[in-house]
This record gives structure tokens, sequence and C-alpha cells, in this order.
């Protein structure tokens, strides 16, 4: 922690806070979005995608959805991916978004004209879920795009509107069996996705907008399950609360008190207490804090007390009694104290994030209250503001 206060005391300054910002707001926003993704998921949602970070994307990767194998009329040359379109999407327009996979079903009468919108509409693939007439053939093969045939898609196809949900289709070779034609087709993955914008985040969910009303959809739900899919994110930054105090805790804090100065004639003089002396305990009460002194003076005042001390390497008791009325700016024991520094143990970590939590949560109404009493400006706080408090707390360890 010195190294990192002297790096942003210094001209590099911007070089240590941004990243620690940029690092505090991500676990927020992961935390926010994970709420809202796991009672998606929870509820039979589709998530379409998860992202941390606003586009352009850096990377990116598929998970889940349904997998069945097909078989290529024509060669695939290499895995494709889009998304998923219907021709639904082709009454009245022959254009599709591009890159898309187009979704034709087997049984379709108007398959063949179906297929020949597609010569103009420009897919990367067409997908054929069951067995085609053989007259259709010779005009799938005369298709530029693979053509592929699936039959085991019927539980997902069948129960599914795909029209208009972004929902993506991956289709790549099968090299395993021997079989050029055989291909393996996922439809309804979630895209997990780190964009290059480190500024926030987000969880697509399919029917966000009303018009997929599949029973996957975000529309389709209840207004319970909705209302906890709302709430989620927000809850899960509560729950987070705890867990960055524990951390921090862990990380640096208080975690005890020593000795800057002794008054000439008092209880800790005559004991032969020196400055830079570390309170470990007094009484019964050990000290980890500022407060844990005071509280164990107060309770000791007018007796006989035991208080340990460290002094370098070695550890000793002496026998002190707290004044009832000390001379002014002296204090019961007569001493100044400061709090020392440093990486807290697991015990006081936990024993102190619930109350700092419940603390920080209570501040926050009172706050916005006496902003709208008018006792208090209300400072909001945008990313520029974050990364000056990120950085003024580091100074201050």
């Amino acid at each position: 922690m010195q190294i990192l206060s002297d790096a942003l005391n210094g001209e590099l300054s911007i070089l240590v806070v941004l990243p620690l910002a940029l690092a505090m707001i991500t676990v927020i926003v992961f935390a926010h979005e994970l709420g809202h993704f796991f009672f998606a998921r929870r509820f039979g949602v589709h998530v379409k995608e998860f992202a941390i970070g606003f586009p352009p994307r850096l990377w990116s990767t598929l998970r889940g959805g349904v997998t069945a194998e097909t078989h290529a009329i024509r060669r695939l040359a290499g895995p494709i991916e889009g998304p998923l379109r219907t021709a639904q999407e082709l009454h009245g327009t022959d254009s599709l978004p591009k890159g898309a996979v187009l979704l034709l079903r087997g049984e379709d009468p108007r398959l063949e004209f179906h297929a020949s919108q597609a010569r103009r509409s420009n897919p990367i693939a067409v997908l054929i879920h069951g067995k085609p007439p053989d007259h259709c053939l010779p005009h799938l093969r005369s298709l530029e795009q693979p053509v592929l045939i699936t039959k085991n898609f019927s539980s997902v196809i069948d129960k599914q509107d795909w029209s208009s949900t972004d929902v993506i289709a991956r289709i790549e070779p099968v090299n395993a069996t021997g079989d050029p034609n055989l291909a393996s087709v996922t439809i309804g993955a979630t895209r997990f996705a780190i964009n290059s914008i480190p500024i926030g985040g987000y969880v697509r969910m399919a029917g966000e907008n009303d018009r997929f009303n599949s029973p996957e959809s975000f529309a389709a739900q209840s207004p319970w399950k909705r209302a906890i899919i709302l709430l989620a994110g927000p809850v899960m930054n509560l729950l987070l609360v705890p867990i960055l105090f524990i951390i921090a805790a862990l990380i640096w804090d208080i975690n005890g008190s020593s000795i800057v100065a002794v008054a000439p004639g008092g209880p800790a003089h005559v004991a032969g207490l020196r400055a830079e002396d570390r309170l470990l305990r007094i009484g019964n009460r050990d000290i980890d804090s500022l407060a844990a002194v005071q509280a164990a003076v107060h309770a000791s005042v007018g007796q006989q007390t035991q208080v340990t001390i460290q002094r370098g390497t070695e550890n000793f008791s002496v026998i002190m009694t707290p004044r009832k009325d000390p001379p002014e700016s002296e204090g019961a024991l007569g001493i100044q104290i400061k709090p020392d520094f440093g990486p807290g143990s697991v015990s006081t970590a936990l024993s102190r994030a619930v109350p700092r939590s419940l603390y920080a949560l209570v501040l926050l109404p009172v706050a916005i209250g006496e902003a709208i009493s008018g006792h208090q400006d209300l400072e909001l706080a945008g990313p520029v503001g974050i990364v000056q408090t990120v950085g003024e707390a580091a100074r201050q360890g």
C-alpha cells in the first residue's frame, strides 16, 4: 500500500487510479448483471448475451443452447455463426440481417419458393428442419450458401417462434467422424462477451421488447417473475457491500492503536510507557481500533487495570488506573494515540463487515432525505467523480 500511495502522489497517479476505478466499476456491474442473469436463467428465460463493458467487442464465446447433428447438402468449409431468421421474415421483403442463418421447414409446401428467396436475401447458411421433398433437393444444391438438414431439433424448433429474436445459430463441421458432410448446429446459446469500453455492462434477454412470445421470453413471464429478474441486479449490489468490506479489511484496515505522546505525570508516564508503544489489550478488551481504546478506558475509570503493550518485538503488561477527572487534553491515561493500519484478521473483517454495511445502507436514505429537505447538498458523482473518490481513498490508505 505504501508503493500505491507513493504512486498516487506522483506524476503517474492517473495510471494507478484509473485502473483501480475501472476495476471497482467492473466488479459492481458484474454483480448487478449477474443478478439479472441468474434469475432469468432460473425462470427459464433465454439470455442472448451477458456482456461487461460496451461494444466494440474484444472477446466473446457462446455457451449453452441446444445442439444437434446435421447433414450438409453443400459441404461446410468451416465454422459459421449468425442470428437465426425464419421464412416469416421473407414475407414482403427479400432482405435479411447481414450474416443471418435462414431456418426453413422441410415439410413446408413453399420450401422451394423460400429457397428461391434465399438467393436474393443472401444468408450465410440455410438450415432445414426436417427432411425436404426429393424434388426440392436439386434446387437446394444449387444455392451458393451451405445447406444443412437436421431431424432432431423438433423439441426446440416446435416450441419457439424464432422470428426477430437475435438468437444465435452456430454451425461447425464434425471432423472426428471422417464424414465431410456431417456438422453440428447449436441454437439458443448465450454469448458471454468482454467489450472495449470498460464502463457498464448489460444482459440481453429474449422478449425484452415484447415481440418474442416464446415460453422462454422475458415478456411471457408472470409479473412477479419479471419483477424478481429486474430487482435481482440491485439486490446483488446490496449483497456485494459486505463482501467488499470484508475484502477491503483483509487487505488494509485499522488493526490497532499506538501511542504518539505521553503526558508527564500521567498514569501511562508513571507506568513507563513511551511513544510508539502499541496497545494490545486494556482490561479484558482486545485493542483493534481507536473506538476499542475509548470503550476499554471508559469501562475501567477509577479501577486498577492491566494494560498489555507491544514495544518492538517484546510484549509486556503494566497496571494503570484511568483517571476520572484528568487535566484538559490529557485523557484518562495521559496519552495521545493514533490508529495503526495493516492487513486485518478474518474474524475482525467479518465482525466489521455487517455493521459497516448497515451503516452505509442507512446513511443513503438519510443523505437523500437531507438533500430533499435542503439541509445538505446532494453530491452525485459520475465516472469522473468515481475515479476521483477512488484516488482519494487510496491516498488515505
